[in-house]
């Protein structure tokens, strides 16, 4: 039989704290910094068991490829400042059925490797993140607390990034105004999806421009637009470039110096395939470039607006340098047109004389630097009216400046403004004839002048005055202006004419008498005429004096003056002698076929092509055969000269000289001569002649030999101050003390330091001897010897005496020496009775001869030696 008992129950507390992670994410897709790249990860702790979770420490590493956000982390909407969740934050406690939430953020820095391929739309690159809680709780009282570790569902975000890196580069590190400067710039896509929509847009710096058409792609082709507007660009794929270049002109310096220049690209990509594209921007690196330029501003001014001929102009031109760097190697030039000229040491720099300086040549200017002004000026007369009626003028300058200090400097040059000048003149000129140029009493001379206006405005308030000459008389109511008579004009007390206008003419006319001869014939008439104009109303009126050529009419009779001179009175032989004389025609009447003579003294010889007449050298003339001078007018001076060297002492002396001139009158044609006054010159010269002789021709060492010098004055006046030089050759010796002059021993005198000798009088003689002793053989053999003088003679009793040299012949002395040196030796130092002892005798000559007749005797001991 079976049965069933029942204990009584018993009661078991099961107690577990369960902690159930969920967690989320709020991006499902997320972009890559600097965009769209932030997550918050939100954790749910929930205790669904039935007693208190506590010590609960919440545990999430960052995920690769993003970074924590500091101070994020947020427990149950707490802020927990400082605390991470890769390092383990502690919850506190979770009863049971309660929850909490845990927030952080992160931000994605770079796109995770993809894990797998997901049809078309490319790679699959998530950032995948996981919780993990650890955690306590007691089973029951005084009972050990239980270790517990949950995890979360993992949550994944797709990383989609389609950034755009720029990288800019520059060609030219410095440049300047007028340069090319190229900017290239890369865009790349490293991301893992297309960027699209992309604009390009570089912003240029100041100081340049935009070079149209130069804007391209890597494959060549030419973008049109402005880079400064947005320039559309094609889309970039993953890992995909664009290459664009661009060039700008450099305009001018920029007030930001160097430039810097960077490009930006605003682009879109799809980070979440639902939503639109996400649009951003970025910016490239900067790269730079200093313009360097020296930019010269020029300002050219005149003195004068409106000038009138032989008026001075005085330009001034002004150069700056509004650039930023020195500008160097500067020409300034101007150039000097036909109807001005350059007034010499005029040109000034910064009011500093600049003396030989010539603008038309071109003239060297100091450096300028950034900032400085240089002011140049100079100095010009009007000579004439130019054809346009207008002095142009402008100036140009040439310059150098350094753009890249380790590059060469760039020329260049500009132009100033142009200057003009109106020239307003009433050049009024004269033109005065003569109808006779030789007249007798009595005879009617007919005067014209022709007054002519080349200039370019009317010449106003005309006198016309004509002085009649003395020897004549004026011819009542003779006057015609144009050919019509003039009742009661004279031109001695004036002739008033209304005005002349530019390039016309007058003629004025009138006659005289000749009465008398007068003291300066031929006569000579020129006329004067004073007038106004005016040239700058603005001026005071310009008033003129203008003068004719000068006509001359002779009234008879021709006398031949002649008047002798010489440069000299005192000459030596070498000298140049200038003969003038001075042929006057003290007549009244021209004198014809003048035929020059002057026969040169003796001692002299005429020097070729030195004849001049009133100072023209006449070629291949020659006084001693006669030189046709021609006419000369009456009142008038031709003066000749020619020149001759004294050749040698004359045998008169002084020398004597005069000329002779034939001639003919105009009428009766008689012949005369005249003969000049003598000129005298004394020619003085001290004329040392030197011979030296040698008392040997053959000598030895140890010899003595002579030198006799014997010295002439062949002159014809003293030798003062003479030395005496014989510098001995090698091999020789002076014998102190052995030199003697005539005879008569000069002590402690040295002919190789020279002898001071007395005067030595015309025709006079010294003889110098001295002794010298044979010492050795010279390198130079025969030994030579020359002596020399040099001495003093006055010339012009008030000059300075004169220096003068004079060498001798040269003599030979051949030194011949024979000189046996005698060396024995023998071939035993020790020796016995018996022995035979070999003597060996060496005898060499050194001297340069033969020796002869040599004799050898060694006399041996006899008791000693026997043969």
């Amino acid at each position: 039989m079976t049965e069933t008992a029942t204990s009584n129950p018993t009661l078991v507390q099961i107690n577990e704290a369960i902690i159930q992670a969920t967690k989320s994410v709020d991006r499902l897709f997320s972009d890559v910094a600097p965009g769209n790249s932030f997550l918050t990860y939100t954790v749910l702790l929930e205790n669904i068991g039935n007693t208190t979770a506590t010590n609960i420490i919440f545990t999430d590493p960052i995920p690769n490829n993003t970074v924590f956000i500091a101070d994020s982390v947020r427990v149950g909407g707490v802020l927990l400042p400082g605390v991470n969740p890769a390092n383990g934050v502690p919850i506190g406690d979770i009863i049971a059925g309660d929850f909490t939430n845990i927030t952080f953020r992160v931000q994605v820095v770079s796109i995770p490797n993809p894990i797998f391929t997901i049809g078309p739309g490319g790679p699959n690159s998530p950032v995948v993140n996981g919780a993990s809680i650890d955690y306590q709780f007691m089973t029951g009282p005084n009972l050990p607390l239980v270790s517990r570790s949950t995890t979360s569902n993992p949550v994944s975000t797709q990383i989609n990034s389609g950034e755009i890196t720029l990288v800019k580069s520059v060609d030219k590190t410095f440049a300047t105004i007028g340069d090319t400067i190229s900017y290239t710039i890369t865009l790349s896509n490293p991301g893992n999806v297309t960027s699209q929509n992309i604009i390009f847009t570089d912003i240029l710096p100041d100081g340049t421009t935009f070079i149209s058409g130069t804007l391209t792609n890597d494959s060549g082709t030419q973008q049109i637009g402005n880079p400064a507007n947005g320039i559309q660009i094609g889309n970039i794929n993953p890992n995909g470039t664009a290459v664009i270049t661009l060039n700008v002109l450099v305009t001018n310096i920029p007030s930001i110096n160097p430039i810097s220049n960077s490009s930006s690209v605003q682009f879109s990509h799809v980070v979440d395939p639902s939503q639109p594209s996400v649009s951003q921007m970025n910016v490239s690196n900067a790269v730079s470039t200093t313009i360097n330029s020296a930019i010269l501003t020029t300002q050219k001014s005149a003195d004068k607006s409106i000038v009138s001929v032989g008026d001075t102009i005085t330009y001034t031109t002004t150069i700056t340098n509004t650039g930023n760097t020195a500008a160097t190697n500067i020409t300034f030039t101007s150039a000097i047109p036909a109807s001005i000229t350059f007034i010499p040491n005029s040109f000034t720099i910064n009011g500093v004389q600049q003396s030989g300086a010539q603008p038309a040549l071109g003239v060297t200017i100091p450096n300028i630097a950034p900032g400085e002004t240089v002011t140049v000026t100079f100095q010009v007369n009007v000579i004439s009216v130019p054809p346009s009626n207008s002095i142009m003028g402008n100036d140009t300058i040439l310059y150098s400046y350094t753009v890249d200090p380790n590059g060469t400097p760039i020329t260049t040059s500009i132009s100033t403004n142009i200057v003009t000048n109106p020239v307003l003149d009433a050049m009024i000129t004269m033109v005065k004839s003569v109808d006779q140029t030789l007249v007798t009493l009595g005879d009617t001379i007919t005067y014209t002048t022709i007054l002519t206006n080349s200039g370019n405005t009317n010449a106003t308030n005309i006198t016309f005055t004509d002085l009649i000459p003395d020897g004549t008389t004026f011819i009542t109511d003779s006057v015609t202006i144009d050919g019509i008579t003039q009742i009661g004009l004279n031109p001695n007390t004036g002739i008033t004419i209304g005005l002349i206008a530019p390039n016309s003419s007058i003629s004025i006319a009138f006659q005289v008498t000749a009465t008398s001869t007068p003291a300066q014939n031929p006569i000579a008439n020129s006329a004067t005429a004073s007038y106004t104009f005016i040239a700058d109303p603005n001026a005071p009126i310009v008033s003129r004096t203008v003068t004719s050529n000068t006509v001359f009419t002779t009234i008879n009779t021709a006398t031949i003056l002649s008047l002798k001179q010489v440069d000299k009175s005192f000459s030596r032989i070498g000298d140049t002698l200038t003969y003038t004389v001075a042929l006057t025609n003290n007549g009244n009447s021209s004198a014809q076929n003048v035929i020059f003579t002057d026969t040169v003294p003796s001692g002299t010889a005429f020097i070729a092509d030195t004849f001049s007449i009133n100072g023209i050298l006449q070629s291949g003339a020659n006084p001693v055969n006669g030189v046709n001078i021609g006419t000369i007018t009456a009142g008038t001076t031709v003066t000749i000269s020619f020149q001759v060297t004294v050749t040698s002492l004359p045998t008169e002396n002084p020398i004597v000289n005069f000329s002779s001139t034939s001639y003919q009158l105009v009428s009766p044609p008689d012949a005369e001569t005249s003969i000049s006054n003598p000129v005298s010159t004394q020619i003085k010269e001290a004329l040392l002649s030197m011979t030296k002789n040698e008392s040997v021709s053959f000598a030895d060492i140890g010899q003595t030999a002579f030198y006799t010098t014997s010295i002439s004055n062949i002159g014809n006046t003293d030798a003062t101050n003479i030395v005496f030089t014989d510098v001995l050759p090698n091999g020789v010796t002076f014998v102190p003390n052995t030199l003697t002059v005539d005879g008569v021993l000069q002590p402690d005198a040295n002919p190789n330091t020279g002898v001071l000798l007395a005067t030595l009088p015309p025709n006079e003689i010294y003889s110098i001897v001295f002794q010298v002793t044979v010492n050795s053989i010279p390198p130079i053999n025969p030994a030579p010897n020359t002596a020399s003088t040099t001495y003093e003679f006055t010339v012009d009793p008030v000059n300075p005496p004169v220096l003068s040299a004079a060498t001798s012949n040269t003599t030979l002395l051949q030194i011949n020496n024979a000189n046996i040196i005698s060396t024995k030796t023998t071939d035993l130092t020790f020796a016995d009775v018996g022995n035979t002892i070999t003597f060996t005798l060496n005898l060499p000559n050194t001297g340069n001869v033969t020796a002869t007749d040599v004799t050898v005797i060694d006399t041996l001991r006899s008791k000693q030696f026997h043969s």
